[in-house]
């Protein structure tokens, strides 16, 4: 089961990885100046897009077969929590407004995830039913994550209050 797991997650940070490749160069690229807040905001997700890499890398690297690997996909997973915890926490230049509540959501679903994570690898046995409420999570946490993308890529993103999935408009 562990390995099932840890073949859906290399496959999800796989996508996730390939959509962070696409806004690196959005987010640095040489068009007009940006002001001086847009910078910090650009490389503060610039060094979001980082963490979560190097902690997607940590984690596959993990030797199923170790007698850690469970601590060390929790430590991982506690890592990624705290990375996009940080979203919330920066500062959000005006043209890129709809990126804050989107962060918010990302960083809530992230904490909840891992809460179940938690549940499913300490449980004896694995609880299939937290692991499959913390991957539907998970998914929310990136969901909103590729959100803030669309919104740096310079789309406006509206969602429902309810937390129904976003909506591009023009």
């Amino acid at each position: 089961m562990f390995y099932c797991f840890l073949l859906c997650f290399v496959i999800s940070c796989y996508f996730f990885i390939m959509l962070i490749s696409v806004l690196l160069p959005v987010l640095t690229s040489c068009g007009n100046i940006p002001s001086q807040e847009t910078s910090i905001y650009q490389n503060d997700m610039t060094d979001f897009t980082n963490k979560i890499i190097d902690i997607g890398n940590h984690i596959n690297q993990i030797d199923a077969d170790s007698d850690s690997a469970v601590s060390d996909l929790l430590s991982y997973y506690d890592e990624m929590d705290a990375a996009f915890f940080s979203l919330t926490e920066m500062n959000i230049p005006e043209e890129y407004s709809d990126a804050e509540i989107l962060a918010e959501r990302a960083s809530k679903y992230m904490t909840q995830a891992v809460l179940y994570y938690h549940t499913a690898f300490e449980a004896e046995p694995l609880d299939d039913m937290a692991l499959e409420t913390a991957n539907t999570y998970y998914e929310q946490a990136i969901t909103y994550v590729n959100y803030i993308g669309e919104v740096l890529l310079g789309s406006h993103v509206t969602f429902e209050d309810t937390g129904a999935a976003a909506t591009e408009t023009e």
